[in-house]
C-alpha cells in the first residue's frame, strides 16, 4: 500500500505520529468545532470535529479508516454548506462510494467545495470574502508545498499542508459565524 499522506510533503516516519506537524495541526478543527457548537450548530460542529479526528488518524497512525473518516466528513461538511434536498440520502451514498472507491473522494470533494463557495457567496456576498480569502491562501500554500512543489521542505517544522489545515479550520469557523442565522431557520 502506498503511504496515504505521501503527497503532503512532510517526511513520513515510524510511530504513532507518522507526520507529526500535519497530525498536530488537525487540532485546529477540534477547536473550531467547539466554537461552532457554542454558536448554535451542533451538527456542523460534529462534522468539523470528525474532519479533525479523521485527518489526525490519516496523518498520524495512518489508518485506512482515518482516510475514510477524513474524506467522508470533509464531504459531509461541504454538503452541509450546500444543503441539497435529500441531504442524508446523498450523505449515505457518499459514505458507501468512498468506502468502495476512495479515489473519487478528492474530485467529489472538489466539486462540493465549489458548490459550497457559490452557496456561501450567494448567501453572504462580500461578508464571505475574508473566509474565502483565508481558504484560498491556505489552498495555495498547501498546493505549492505539496510533495515535489517549490515550497516542499520534508523535514521542516513549517509544513504547507499543516498551514492548509489551520487555514481551512479558520475559514470554516468564519463561515459558521456567518451561517448561524441561516442554520437557525432550518427545519
Amino acid at each position: 500500500m502506498n503511504p496515504p499522506a505521501a503527497a503532503d510533503c512532510e517526511t513520513i516516519g515510524a510511530g504513532f505520529l507518522a507526520q507529526p506537524v500535519n497530525s498536530l495541526s488537525t487540532i485546529a478543527f477540534i477547536l473550531v468545532a467547539i466554537l461552532i457548537w457554542r454558536r448554535g450548530s451542533r451538527r456542523f460542529g460534529w462534522i468539523i470535529a470528525g474532519v479533525g479526528v479523521g485527518s489526525f488518524l490519516f496523518h498520524g497512525p495512518w489508518t485506512d479508516r482515518g482516510e475514510w473518516i477524513h474524506d467522508f466528513t470533509l464531504a459531509l461538511g461541504l454538503l452541509e454548506l450546500v444543503r441539497p434536498p435529500r441531504f442524508w440520502l446523498i450523505a449515505a451514498g457518499l459514505a458507501g462510494l468512498f468506502a468502495v472507491l476512495p479515489v473519487v473522494a478528492d474530485p467529489i470533494s472538489g466539486g462540493l467545495a465549489v458548490g459550497a463557495i457559490v452557496t456561501v457567496l450567494a448567501a453572504h456576498k462580500l461578508r464571505a470574502a475574508p473566509a474565502l480569502t483565508v481558504a484560498g491562501v491556505g489552498a495555495l500554500v498547501g498546493r505549492l508545498s505539496a510533495s515535489g512543489g517549490p515550497w516542499c521542505f520534508p523535514d521542516s517544522i513549517f509544513q504547507g499542508h499543516a498551514f492548509w489545515h489551520l487555514a481551512a479550520a479558520v475559514a470554516l469557523g468564519m463561515v459558521a459565524l456567518l451561517e448561524v442565522d441561516r442554520w437557525s431557520r432550518r427545519p
